[in-house]
């Protein structure tokens, strides 16, 4: 069982994986796409790879989100089976959805991403599009925005403290930050629902 707080100043190798339970603040990043199953380019119908020409494809999803156990926050990357669970979503739902997205190949959604810019955040609250807005709605949901309980593996990627410059008033103060823990969800506990996933080292 780990804290986010210490896990993020934590220099040990042994704590590689741990357990983390907090809330879903909220969803930075969420992606559905088809792929050709033997290059693996966009597929939409067919392989848009015009070398390839493969008639095979399968779903891929992964999406990012920001969670709080009241030490710290950490960014948490998920994909493959733990993305319908972690929405929320009904198997029927979750098929409704890849078949929705067989013609036009795959969708980004950034519901409520901080550091998004705000172009980006205009162009996707704007959009006409009924499939994005479900999306949109499902990610800002109460059932998504809930407590997890999580198995996580550190990503070995992590960025060192920064020195950031702060204002109030006349006075600017500098001091130093630590980035968000960057995290890979292995394994998703809720209340009715314990999904794994294996992933490729």
């Amino acid at each position: 069982m780990m804290h986010l707080g210490a896990w993020s100043v934590s220099r040990e190798q042994r704590c590689i994986v741990g357990q983390v339970t907090g809330h879903v603040v909220c969803f930075l990043f969420l992606q559905l796409q088809w792929s050709c199953s033997l290059c693996g380019s966009l597929y939409m119908q067919t392989c848009s790879s015009s070398p390839c020409g493969s008639t095979s494809s399968v779903f891929q999803s992964k999406a990012k989100l920001v969670i709080d156990d009241g030490t710290g926050e950490a960014h948490v990357w998920f994909s493959g089976a733990l993305v319908r669970p972690l929405l929320g979503l009904a198997d029927s739902q979750w098929e409704g959805l890849q078949r929705a997205l067989r013609v036009r190949g795959h969708i980004r959604v950034y519901p409520r991403g901080r550091s998004m810019v705000s172009e980006t955040f205009s162009q996707v609250c704007d959009s006409d599009d009924p499939l994005l807005h479900f999306l949109m709605c499902v990610c800002s949901s109460d059932v998504v925005c809930r407590q997890l309980s999580l198995t996580c593996r550190k990503q070995s990627s992590q960025r060192s403290e920064e020195m950031k410059r702060f204002s109030r008033g006349e006075r600017d103060f500098m001091t130093r930050v630590t980035p968000p823990l960057q995290l890979t969800c292995l394994h998703l506990n809720t209340d009715d629902v314990t999904v794994s996933t294996l992933i490729r080292r």
